[in-house]
């Protein structure tokens, strides 16, 4: 079974453009189902969605234009829940 810990490793990831973006939603995805998760599991399903929607830009004409706007749009997505991981991946010590 996958836990927070296996995703630690990408706590620092900060893509600057939209490949970038992609692939560090790719290193979560990996991470997880590699760990025995599924892309659909609450750790992982915000960067499966930011990495789904990427896919809809393959292809398109203006793909340089369109992939800058949705870096522009999706990246304080991916940071939302990049901190939301830090949070659940981090032990909670004020009762000790």
């Amino acid at each position: 079974m996958a836990n927070y810990s296996v995703l630690a490793i990408f706590a620092d990831e900060d893509p600057s453009d939209f490949a970038g973006l992609v692939a560090s939603c790719g290193k979560f995805i990996d991470a997880w189902i590699a760990a025995g998760g599924e892309p659909t599991d609450d750790a992982v399903v915000g960067f499966y969605s930011l990495w789904s929607q990427s896919l809809d830009l393959n292809g398109r004409e203006n793909a340089a234009k369109e992939e800058a706007d949705f870096y522009v749009w999706a990246y304080p997505h991916f940071i939302r829940h990049r901190n939301e991981l830090q949070d659940w991946a981090t032990p909670d010590t004020t009762n000790l």
